[in-house]
């Protein structure tokens, strides 16, 4: 993982985070669902909000939701 697109995923998606207000929150769950930190296709909405399921996604989840940010925005 490459510490610039956790960083710019982390200003996106975490809840005190300078983007937080760059997308919409169903932007964000939409993004989220693509974390693997609790196992890829975590569907709990529980889960999927936390943010260890971010924070704890492998590489390609990582690479995978900042296109889906860069996309979305």
């Amino acid at each position: 993982m490459t510490n610039t697109k956790f960083t710019f995923i982390h200003s996106v998606l975490h809840f005190n985070g300078a983007k937080r207000d760059l997308l919409t929150p169903e932007q964000m769950l939409d993004v989220r669902k693509l974390a693997d930190g609790y196992g890829a296709g975590t569907v709990d909405p529980v889960l999927l909000w936390d943010w260890s399921h971010v924070r704890d996604s492998s590489d390609s989840a990582i690479d995978l939701m900042y296109a889906r940010i860069w996309e979305l925005s």
